[in-house]
């Protein structure tokens, strides 16, 4: 059943009047008396939703960076190679593999041993383990081991390799995890054109494009990344220093208005709470794979 069946069905019994009370409603109803379950979250895509987890919570009654997933959905086509960094549970994962089937394939990176085994689960429900390649480790400037702050009791997707920002009230545990680079793992798995990266890694995205310099040099994917002043501040860097980066490459940013369905040219901040931009070095990429001018 999708869950657009369920939140008519809820609501109608419940008299729930908005759709984030119903599916609110329903979230703490399955939390009482159910226990976790898989829906549809788009056509032809499940997603297993485990009641512990807050991201999982914010994906379903908060429609969690929508914007962002519709811009994923609309740019990939069939044959594209997506690459999935900071992948946690696979909510971009599994949406980039339905767009790039059958013939394309997404490169999902989570350190995270749970977070990780979810991804997987998210994979396998949806038929996917010939399109999705999930790699148990993380991205850096360097090869090795790499300390990580893990949240706990839910909240992994706070983890970061630089002290998370948030106050979850969750407990956190330094652990150490494995880190490749991106340029190395790109050669050994001789991809010759990654379409779209996807980066989120609670500020540690400026040590992953240290790491990916030449693959971004010589391919010139589309980024949608993350720009969050505190946590690139707790990871020793900040977003200025983030976007000088990409500049330096040539990179320009864009914002997406899924409203109009037009990408628009990003006014830049001196500071960044939280922000996901669009980076790209030419706009006709998008312009004319989406069929749209840029405003």
């Amino acid at each position: 059943m999708t869950y657009e069946l369920y939140k008519i069905l809820f609501c109608l019994r419940h008299g729930h009047t908005t759709e984030h009370q119903c599916r609110d409603g329903f979230w703490k109803k399955r939390q009482k008396f159910g226990g976790n379950f898989m829906m549809e979250i788009e056509k032809g895509v499940k997603f297993y939703f485990d009641l512990k987890d807050e991201l999982c919570y914010q994906i379903f009654v908060r429609d969690f960076e929508k914007n962002e997933r519709a811009f994923v959905n609309s740019f990939l086509r069939p044959g594209d190679i997506f690459f999935d960094i900071g992948a946690n549970i696979g909510l971009f994962t599994v949406l980039g593999a339905a767009k790039v089937a059958p013939q394309g394939s997404v490169h999902a990176f989570e350190p995270l041993r749970e977070p990780a085994e979810n991804l997987r689960k998210n994979v396998r429900i949806n038929n996917m383990s010939k399109l999705v390649l999930v790699n148990c480790f993380g991205l850096s400037d360097k090869k090795g081991v790499q300390k990580i702050w893990q949240c706990e009791e839910g909240f992994s997707a706070f983890s970061s390799m630089g002290k998370p920002i948030l106050d979850t009230g969750s407990r956190m545990t330094e652990i150490e995890v494995k880190v490749e680079m991106l340029d190395h793992y790109v050669d050994a798995h001789k991809i010759s054109q990654i379409a779209l990266i996807k980066m989120d890694v609670e500020g540690w995205e400026h040590k992953v494009l240290e790491g990916a310099s030449r693959t971004l040099t010589a391919q010139s994917p589309v980024i949608l990344i993350e720009f969050t002043d505190g946590a690139a501040a707790n990871a020793g860097s900040s977003t200025l220093a983030l976007r000088q980066k990409l500049e330096s490459m040539g990179y320009r940013f864009y914002e997406w208005n899924d409203r109009d369905k037009k990408l628009e040219a990003h006014n830049v901040h001196q500071k960044y709470g939280y922000k996901n931009l669009i980076a790209c070095k030419s706009s006709h990429v998008i312009e004319d794979r989406m069929g749209i001018c840029i405003a």
